[in-house]
C-alpha cells in the first residue's frame, strides 16, 4: 500500500505533462513503458474504481496502475479503497491457500 500511494502521489505531483516525458526517459528503468502507461491511462478513462481494483490482480498491472491514477487526479479514499480491495482479492487465495497446507511438507 505504501508503495502505491508513493507512486500515486508522484503521479499526483508532477502531473501529466510531466509525467510523459517522465516515462519516456526513465520508464525503462522502473518496468513501464510508454506505450503501457498509455494503455492504462486510456483503461482509465471514465471507470477508475474498478481499473483500480481489478488491476491489483495483474501482476504487472498493480505496479504500474498508481502513477496514472495520480495523473488523472483520482480521489485519495477512493483510490485507496481500491487498491485495498484490489490486494485482499490478490492475496485472499494466497493466503488461504498458504494456511490451508501449512502442515503438508
Amino acid at each position: 500500500m505504501l508503495g502505491a500511494i508513493g507512486w500515486y502521489a508522484l503521479g499526483r505531483i508532477i502531473g501529466r505533462e510531466r509525467t510523459e516525458p517522465f516515462v519516456e526517459g526513465f520508464g525503462r528503468y522502473i518496468l513501464l513503458r510508454p506505450t503501457f502507461y498509455r494503455r492504462l491511462m486510456a483503461a482509465y478513462d471514465g471507470r477508475p474504481f474498478p481499473v483500480t481494483a481489478l488491476g491489483q490482480a495483474i501482476p504487472t498491472a498493480r505496479i504500474c496502475l498508481p502513477l496514472p491514477a495520480g495523473v488523472i487526479g483520482l480521489s485519495f479514499v477512493p483510490f485507496v479503497l481500491a487498491t485495498t480491495l484490489g490486494a485482499l482479492i490478490w492475496n485472499a487465495p494466497l493466503v488461504t491457500l498458504g494456511y490451508l497446507l501449512r502442515g503438508s511438507v
